[in-house]
């Protein structure tokens, strides 16, 4: 397991998979993984991929990003019924 100390605290802490983490004072922290993801027209590929990502086991806090390229087809729908930002 991982675990990440607070250092105003100085308690220690598993980290989420959410894209950002809310702590309790309602401040957001930054994801520990990026994953960004180029795509010009990958609907037929990308649900593969971001399904891939979604499966991995990890305790690190995760962002997913894809950058479209102007796509004609589906890959922006696709990207963001999996919850990735979409630029």
């Amino acid at each position: 397991m991982v675990t990440r100390r607070d250092e105003r605290t100085g308690d220690d802490s598993r980290p989420s998979n959410a894209a950002s983490a809310s702590t309790d004072a309602g401040e957001f922290c930054s994801p520990d993984v990026s994953f960004v993801i180029p795509a010009h027209n990958e609907g037929g590929y990308l649900h593969g991929t971001l399904a891939s990502i979604a499966r991995l086991d990890t305790d690190y806090a995760r962002e997913t990003i894809v950058v479209d390229g102007d796509s004609s087809d589906a890959t922006r729908t696709i990207a963001r019924e999996h919850g990735a930002t979409v630029l």
